[in-house]
């Protein structure tokens, strides 16, 4: 998500990315797991989520 949030010409730092590792360490499902491996290349995100969704995803906006 980070290398798509860029292309978008969004900020993320690699503090946000070891934050974003910290929350999820040990508590995910094995189907969030399963969703993450899927969708974690930009071209895949590209047909699901825009930019805006993107940002309202980083800043918590819905």
């Amino acid at each position: 998500m980070a290398d798509y949030a860029r292309e978008c010409g969004l900020s993320v730092s690699e503090g946000d990315i070891l934050t974003c590792k910290a929350q999820y360490q040990g508590g995910v499902s094995d189907e969030t797991l399963d969703v993450c491996r899927e969708f974690s290349d930009p071209s895949k995100m590209r047909e699901w989520w825009t930019c805006d969704d993107v940002a309202a995803n980083m800043t918590g906006a819905e």
